[in-house]
C-alpha cells in the first residue's frame, strides 16, 4: 500500500466538513482516521472543534514513514492528546471498538489480489477491506463517520455499497469541493443495532449506486447547510500496533528521553516520602522463570534493559492468525461422509528489541 500514491483530502472539502460539525462547549471527544497521512483531515477538524470549546483527542494510523513522523510531530508540537501508529492498518493493529466521536474514512483506492482461506486468489477493493476493518471504531449511535470516496466505487462494489447503507443513519451525500478525483462525501451517524435493529438506509444505497452509474447527482459540499452534532466519546482503551518499526522506535526513544528526568524525580519523591514515614516500600512481585518473556510478548511490559551485552529497548507483541484444517467425518454406520473445514484462531507472541548501546548502529531484532 505504500506504493499507491498520496492523495490527501483537499483542504476545501475538510473546511466545509469541519464547519458542519457543531458541539457544546466542554464536550470531550476522540477523532480517528485509519489512513491519516500527515493529519491532513484530522488537524482542520481538531482546530474547528477546539475553537468551539471541545476537548478533542486525535488518533490515526499511517504506513508511510515520513508522513507518520510528520503526524507525530504535529501532535507533539501542538500539545494534542492522542497517538499515531506507524503500521499497516489492515493487519498490524489492535484497536478497541465503538469509541470515536468522529471518524474520517478516506483510505487508499485500489484493486488488490487477496488469498482466501481455501488458497484461492480473489480481487478485492482496498476500500472494502478498510471499511470492514475500521467502521467499528466509530461509536455506536452517536459517533459520526465522514467517508470520502470515488463515485465509481459504488457501482463496482454493490455489496460494499449495501453494507454502508446498513452502517449509516441520517446520512447526507455531497460532492467534494474539488472535482479532480470525482469524490463524494458521506456524513452520518453510525447505527446502533441494539436500538435500530435491521435498519437499512435504502435511500442512501440508491443515491450511491446512482452516482456510480452516473444517473443521479448530489449538491456540492460548498453549498451544504446541514449540521451534525458532535457528542462526547472516550479515548480507545486499546490503540497499539503489533510490531515496532525503526521509525516508531526512534520517536519512542526521543519522547522517552524527555520523560526520563521527570519519571526519575517522581520515583525519588515517592521513596523520600516512604522513608520519611519509616515505611517499607513495596517491592515488585518476583516472576518465575519464563514469566518475563510471556509478559513482554503480551505487550504489557515494555522498556529499557541494561545487560553486560549492551542496552536494549524492548517491546512485546501478540498477533492473531487463522489456520484452516480440513478433515472427513462419517456417521456411526460409516455410510455418509462429509468434508469439514475448521478455522483455528491462534496467537503468535514475539518480542521486538532495538539495540541502543552507545557507539553501535541501531538494529531492530524480533524473537518469536
Amino acid at each position: 500500500m505504500a506504493n499507491l500514491g498520496y492523495w490527501p483530502t483537499d483542504a476545501q472539502t475538510m473546511y466545509h466538513v469541519s464547519r458542519m460539525m457543531k458541539a457544546e462547549e466542554g464536550t470531550k471527544t476522540a477523532l480517528f482516521d485509519c489512513s491519516c497521512g500527515k493529519l491532513d483531515a484530522l488537524m482542520p477538524l481538531h482546530q474547528h472543534l477546539t475553537s468551539l470549546g471541545v476537548e478533542a483527542s486525535v488518533f490515526g494510523i499511517e504506513l508511510h514513514a515520513e508522513r507518520f513522523k510528520e503526524a507525530r510531530k504535529q501532535i507533539s508540537e501542538n500539545g494534542i492528546i492522542g497517538n499515531v501508529l506507524h503500521a499497516d492498518a489492515l493487519s498490524d493493529t489492535s484497536i478497541s471498538e465503538s469509541w470515536a466521536g468522529v471518524s474520517i474514512f478516506n483510505p487508499p483506492y485500489a484493486d488488490i489480489t487477496k488469498q482466501t482461506p481455501n488458497g484461492d486468489e480473489v480481487s478485492v477493493r482496498l476500500e472494502r477491506l478498510f471499511w470492514t476493518q475500521h467502521i467499528a471504531r466509530t461509536k455506536k449511535g452517536t459517533g459520526i463517520t465522514v467517508a470520502i470516496l470515488p463515485t465509481q466505487l459504488f457501482a463496482r462494489d454493490i455489496s460494499l455499497t449495501r453494507m454502508m447503507g446498513r452502517h449509516f443513519k441520517g446520512a447526507k451525500v455531497y460532492r467534494a469541493a474539488v472535482p479532480d478525483f470525482n469524490q463524494v462525501v458521506i456524513i452520518g451517524y453510525r447505527v446502533d443495532s441494539k436500538v435500530d435493529r435491521d435498519l437499512v438506509d435504502q435511500d442512501l444505497i440508491d443515491i450511491l449506486i446512482g452516482l456510480g452509474e452516473n444517473t443521479v447527482d448530489v449538491p456540492s459540499i460548498t453549498s451544504a447547510r446541514d449540521t451534525f452534532q458532535v457528542y462526547s466519546s472516550l479515548d480507545p482503551q486499546t490503540f497499539t500496533s503489533f510490531s515496532l518499526t525503526d521509525e516508531m522506535a526512534e520517536i519512542l526513544l526521543e519522547e522517552g528521553a524527555k520523560a526520563v528526568e521527570s519519571a526519575t524525580q517522581q520515583i525519588s519523591k515517592h521513596l523520600e516520602r516512604a522513608l520519611a514515614r519509616t515505611e517499607s516500600t513495596p517491592s515488585i512481585m518476583p516472576l518465575r522463570t519464563g514469566h518475563v518473556p510471556a509478559v513482554l510478548a503480551s505487550g504489557r511490559l515494555n522498556g529499557r534493559v541494561e545487560t553486560e551485552k549492551g542496552i536494549f529497548l524492548f517491546r512485546g507483541r501478540a498477533k492473531k492468525t487463522i489456520v484452516s484444517d480440513e478433515r472427513v467425518e462419517t456417521n456411526d454406520s460409516g455410510t455418509k461422509a462429509k468434508q469439514v473445514k475448521e478455522f483455528i484462531h491462534k496467537t503468535v507472541t514475539a518480542v521486538n528489541y532495538i539495540d541502543i548501546t552507545p557507539g553501535r548502529p541501531f538494529t531492530l531484532t524480533e524473537v518469536i
